[in-house]
């Protein structure tokens, strides 16, 4: 199973392959060991270089915005042109525009996520990775996560996740745990399919003092209306 930040691009990226490659490796003995680690160093090394590349390219417009995927509150979305890397660009976002009086949305100024607010946009980048970090501590078992790169440069925050294998290459049909739509649709089947897994991540959330709550908007008809242990644009998928 395969965890992944809303937004994300389902293929069957070469750099989340190589990384389970590594994390494959037999670490039984002291030399195996040592060897796991010199592989998942290297591999580290190798795509924070790519991702330098990539940030550069993202910043120098020779790589066009996505409008493919949804989602406001990570910025724009970018395409690795080589299709291994999804790039989230740290920036606020226009949601629609204020209500005036009766006469709606009309001639209203624009409203903002964050207020307009960039810096806000790059402080969730920054938790995107504490929160990464945080599940990876747990150790769960079956868990696996992409590569996730981030950068900041002149004044920007960039956030580069290898893409994930997904089983099927889909996200929507791949999906058993968070939403992928801003909740209007949210899937909690992790617990059918995998009771074990599930279990393990009851107790990780309950280690990192997370309570279980009722993930829904307005927009979220009742019926799709589920108690989440993690928050709803976290995603786990089959890989």
């Amino acid at each position: 199973v395969a965890v992944g930040a809303a937004g994300g691009v389902a293929c069957n990226g070469a750099w989340t392959g190589r990384l389970l490659r590594v994390l494959d490796l037999p670490c039984y003995s002291r030399r195996e060991h040592i060897t796991r680690v010199h592989a998942l160093h290297s591999l580290m090394l190798e795509y924070a270089e790519y991702c330098d590349h990539l940030v550069h390219a993202v910043l120098s417009r020779r790589i066009p915005p996505s409008d493919k995927y949804g989602g406001v509150a990570g910025g724009l979305k970018f395409e690795d042109p080589a299709g291994g890397v999804f790039v989230k660009y740290a920036v606020d976002q226009q949601v629609g525009h204020q209500q005036v009086g009766r006469g709606g949305s009309r001639g209203a100024p624009p409203r903002w996520l964050y207020g307009r607010n960039h810096e806000a946009a790059m402080k969730v980048a920054g938790h995107e990775l504490r929160g990464v970090q945080a599940l990876l501590n747990c150790r769960l078992p079956q868990l696996y996560f992409p590569l996730v790169v981030l950068a900041d440069h002149a004044g920007s925050r960039l956030v580069l996740q290898s893409v994930l294998p997904l089983q099927g290459g889909k996200r929507r049909t791949s999906l058993v745990y968070g939403s992928q739509d801003a909740a209007k649709h949210v899937s909690d089947q992790l617990r059918n399919l995998n009771p074990p897994l599930y279990k393990a991540l009851v107790r990780a959330t309950t280690q990192l003092n997370l309570r279980a709550h009722v993930v829904g908007t307005k927009r979220t008809a009742p019926e799709q209306r589920k108690r989440l242990r993690l928050a709803a644009d976290v995603e786990v998928h089959r890989g």
